[in-house]
Order: C-alpha cells, then sequence, then structure tokens
C-alpha cells in the first residue's frame, strides 16, 4: 500500500511538472522591460534597428529605447505619458496614422511597401518607465491584418516592467 501512494505521488508530481512547464511562455526582455512571446520567437539581428528583436519568421518584435539621458540630449520632453509619447514620436515622421490605446498601451499602425515590392503592417506600441521611453515595434506582411493587430495588441498587453 504504501508504494502505491509513493508512486502515486511521484507521478502527480511528474504530472504537474510538465503541465507547469508547458503553459510557460518564453520571457523576452531589454534593460528593465519585458515582454511574453510565443515560443517560436528567437533572437533577431535587426542590423541595429532596434536595441533587440526577435522573430518567428512571420513577425519581427523591436524594441527599442530611449533613455531619459538620450531622450534630453534629443529633446524629447521627459514629462509625456506613453499616449503623449506615441504623438510626439509620430509627429517626428510623415507617416499619417490613428493613435489609439488598447488597455494601457499606446498604439498606431500604417502600412508600407517595401523596395522589393509586397505591402508591411508596422504595429508601433509605446511605453514609459521610470528611465525612459519605449517603442516596441510588430512587423510583418499586411496580410489578414485585423486579425495580426489584434494579437500583437494582445502580445503587447504582457509587458512588465522588470524588478
Amino acid at each position: 500500500m504504501r508504494r502505491i501512494i509513493l508512486i502515486s505521488v511521484a507521478l502527480l508530481l511528474v504530472a504537474a511538472t510538465l503541465l507547469s512547464c508547458k503553459d510557460a511562455e518564453p520571457i523576452f526582455e531589454h534593460c528593465e522591460l519585458g515582454i511574453r512571446l510565443p515560443s517560436e520567437f528567437d533572437p533577431h539581428d535587426s542590423d541595429g534597428a532596434f536595441d533587440a528583436a526577435w522573430s518567428d519568421g512571420e513577425t519581427v518584435v523591436g524594441m527599442y529605447r530611449i533613455s531619459f539621458d538620450a531622450a534630453v540630449d534629443q529633446e524629447v520632453p521627459l514629462t509625456l505619458s506613453a499616449l503623449g509619447f506615441a504623438e510626439y514620436y509620430l509627429g517626428l515622421t510623415d507617416k499619417t496614422a490613428e493613435i489609439a490605446e488598447y488597455g494601457t498601451v499606446a498604439y498606431y499602425y500604417y502600412l508600407s511597401t517595401a523596395g522589393g515590392g509586397g505591402e508591411y503592417m508596422y504595429l508601433l506600441t509605446f511605453f514609459r518607465t521610470p528611465y525612459s521611453y519605449f517603442i516596441i515595434s510588430f512587423i510583418s506582411s499586411s496580410e489578414d491584418m485585423e486579425n495580426k493587430i489584434s494579437d500583437y495588441l494582445e502580445l503587447a498587453s504582457t509587458v512588465y516592467l522588470k524588478g
């Protein structure tokens, strides 16, 4: 009887371990900010376009950080909320986009054609930490755009402050 109890307990521990690992998503971090992305994402070489980037072969997620020290050098106001920073950043570009919020995530998106043809969607999300501003970009083909926007905003809502 004792042996059956020990075997049952061991099987329960193994099952609990396997189930907890199955639900865990990898964590991707840069400086003080992190985002939870599906396990299909791996580090991606963005040739310096981002401070950190990951890709699943279809989507590139790029993280760019502007420290408050760098913001002062670039004459970016330090009093902006994430939404205010999105407005400020859009004003620096020639893009036409509508800024919106998804929960606490400020964002906008636009379409662009690449030099080699094809249309790409860029969804930029904006965050403010106690030390910096962050832009997390989601880049993919414009195919099935509405579903991708929804999926990317769900991913952006997993962003967290480390510590």
